[in-house]
């Protein structure tokens, strides 16, 4: 008995705790802190700290922080414009809020940018924009730009052919164990695409993306 009373001591503690934490968090948020309106935008959004997921809350969190300035929050508002969530798929605004974003040094609006020019959501692909962003962040390694950027180059998009830049920047996000970079890698070895046919190469990298697929 004295066992569980300790323990449904603890729980309540736990629980008034992790109340307080939320209500807390709300409260900044509601006083305009930034910071605050991101986190909880950010608890909206994959449901924790006590709050079910609501895009739409995340939204209206995420948007009051944005128009402060913060420029995660412009990221994550133009990525919901992009996706949909919490608010009507809108490419002209998610283009803003990235931009702003990305102009701030935002990685992941530049990337997110990236993708809308590329995709052609507006209607028409803008490869010469979508290059020069691509471009941008494969000179910082990331995520999987350098794949990206290593494609353009293979397809002539926004840049004319280069077999062996195209081949640079594919080998750049393999070596980062980037599943689709090592496939195309090996296809670029098997066919000698920028640079010399080796089988084994080619066998070495497509084993290597088959056992990461299954690690992954």
């Amino acid at each position: 008995m004295k066992k569980v009373l300790i323990a449904c001591s603890l729980l309540i503690c736990f629980v008034f705790a992790f109340g307080q934490d939320i209500s807390t968090l709300i409260m900044q948020a509601e006083n305009g802190e930034t910071s605050a309106q991101v986190e909880l935008g950010s608890c909206y959004y994959v449901g924790r700290k006590g709050v079910e997921k609501n895009y739409k809350e995340a939204a209206k969190w995420y948007l009051l922080a944005a128009k402060s300035g913060n420029s995660y929050a412009q990221y994550r508002v133009g990525y919901l414009y992009m996706k949909g969530e919490g608010v009507e798929t809108n490419y002209p605004e998610a283009i803003n809020w990235l931009k702003k974003a990305s102009d701030a040094g935002e990685n992941w609006g530049t990337y997110h940018l990236a993708t809308i020019f590329y995709e052609g959501n507006l209607g028409t692909p803008d490869y010469e924009q979508a290059f020069n962003l691509f471009g941008k962040l494969a000179a910082l390694s990331f995520y999987n730009s350098q794949y990206m950027l290593g494609m353009m180059y293979k397809n002539g998009q926004g840049t004319p052919v280069d077999y062996k830049k195209a081949f640079y920047w594919v080998y750049e996000c393999a070596m980062d164990d980037w599943i689709e970079a090592q496939y195309e890698l090996a296809s670029m070895y098997y066919n000698g695409i920028g640079v010399e046919a080796n089988e084994e190469e080619g066998d070495y990298w497509y084993e290597t993306a088959e056992e990461n697929e299954e690690y992954w």
